[in-house]
């Protein structure tokens, strides 16, 4: 039997999705309410346990779970039946598995003594004795190990793997190939704000914000600056509950914004006058990058439609954000928020840059050069770097072949600030047949990276 240990303020993902794994491995788990059967995790959801821990037997225990979350790990230790039963696991060579915060529990038993492990950044001090792993998931003998919510599936498909024989990763599935591209997905709760001055998209919701706007698009809104600030205090406050963040969306070329002074993106006002957006939408180079060079983060998404139905997913027509090891909804959400979008069209081009180790939407220190990865299918007309908003150097008239990356590096001016690279194909047609959406939108005919910032070295 494996028991699930759940107190309330249990993070959710750490516990269910080990649950949800184990069991389609057809694992025999049980989930053990400390303190009831009624447990209320870190973000609000309730669940119901199995079984109260007064009901745990020892007998046919073959692993045990502590799932993080805070207060749910100080709860995990102060209960005896917890700690008794992670001693006996520890005594009697039974699979013991904590993740993000709760190895603290086994630190503070002393049952991490020249173990190898990982936590949560921040409670290595609580892993007395334990030699801190690197690795995201550690498994050292019967002890394992996870840093937290991002690996929580990974932490699952490891004790998964322990038990049983079987195909875990055919057996449940995990990652879809959704087109004719390899990778995972991550399926994220959004909504649309609609009104007619504006169209705005925020991703990881909890619940439904209130937009009676929608209803007519029409309707001139007098009061939108009040509207706005309203959904603004709407997500502030589920940021305070889960990781969150928002964007303003595509423009509508209507005759009433353009007297607003944006002829091509209706909302940049907004994001002029409520400075908590940094994130648009926009293929609007000249306003994007004024706004760039007077010192605003303000990071392009250009996605078609994908983000409306708040997917990131690999394919013809999906945008992807670099995640680094860790696939979650909160990892996606993060990389959103730090403008980590990297450029995806097919038929087209996709385009990544990186100069002295950082990446999209970071800041570069002592960056001499920029590499800008290319991949896709068919002719570069012009690969751009552009630095202050200027193009510094102009490269094209080179065929991509599909599969393979190609690599080109750009001096970085040296008094610059930030850079950008853009990459325009050679237009090859439009099979309306095949590709949904425009080829503006999506073909990826012009397709650009969001800056990467440079320190005052470059300067």
């Amino acid at each position: 039997m494996i028991y699930v240990f759940l107190a309330n303020g249990f993070e959710e993902i750490e516990a269910l999705a080990p649950v949800d794994i184990l069991r389609r491995a057809e694992l025999e788990v049980k989930t053990v309410g400390v303190g009831g059967k009624t447990i209320t995790g870190s973000h609000g959801i309730t669940v119901t346990a199995d079984i109260e821990e007064k009901d745990v037997t020892t007998d046919d225990m073959e692993l045990m779970i502590l799932p993080g979350g805070m207060p749910g790990t100080l709860n995990l230790e102060k209960s005896p039946i917890v700690t008794t039963c992670a001693e006996y696991c520890a005594k009697n060579d039974i699979y013991l598995a904590a993740i993000c915060a709760a190895p603290s529990v086994l630190g503070h038993l002393g049952l991490l003594n020249g173990k190898e492990a990982i936590c949560f950044p921040g409670f290595e001090g609580e892993l007395k004795g334990a030699i801190i792993s690197e690795k995201p998931v550690c498994v050292d003998g019967k002890i394992v190990t996870a840093k937290g919510m991002g690996v929580a599936v990974q932490f699952g498909l490891t004790l998964a793997g322990l038990l049983t024989d079987k195909d875990v990763e055919k057996l449940l599935e995990y990652g879809v190939n959704m087109c004719d591209l390899p990778g995972e997905f991550v399926g994220i709760p959004g909504q649309e704000i609609m009104c007619h001055e504006l169209h705005m998209n925020v991703l990881g919701v909890d619940r439904t914000i209130d937009n009676p706007e929608a209803d007519d698009l029409n309707a001139v809104n007098h009061d939108i600056e009040a509207k706005i600030a309203r959904w603004l205090n709407e997500i502030h406050a589920m940021q305070a509950r889960r990781v969150t963040t928002f964007m303003l969306n595509h423009p509508w070329h209507r005759p009433e914004t353009m007297r607003r002074g944006q002829p091509y993106f209706r909302s940049w006002w907004v994001a002029d006058v409520f400075r908590e957006f940094h994130i648009v939408e926009n293929f609007d180079y000249e306003r994007w990058f004024d706004r760039l060079n007077r010192g605003r983060r303000l990071y392009g998404a250009w996605t078609g439609d994908g983000h409306d139905s708040a997917a990131m997913y690999p394919g013809r027509e999906g945008v992807c954000v670099y995640v680094g090891d860790a696939l979650s909804e909160e990892s996606v959400i993060r990389a959103v928020d730090a403008g980590r979008f990297v450029s995806l069209r097919y038929p087209g081009v996709f385009i990544d840059m990186t100069a002295a180790g950082a990446r999209v939407g970071e800041t570069a220190k002592s960056a001499e050069t920029a590499t800008v990865t290319l991949s896709g299918c068919g002719t570069v007309e012009a690969l751009e770097l552009i630095a202050d908003g200027k193009i510094v150097e102009t490269r094209g008239d080179f065929a991509l072949e599909t599969g393979e990356a190609h690599r080109e590096t750009f001096d970085i001016p040296e008094n610059a600030t930030w850079i950008v690279a853009r990459v325009r194909m050679q237009d090859t047609g439009w099979d309306e047949k095949r590709y949904s959406f425009t080829p503006l939108m999506c073909a990826g005919y012009d397709a650009f990276t969001n800056p990467i910032f440079l320190a005052t070295e470059n300067c």
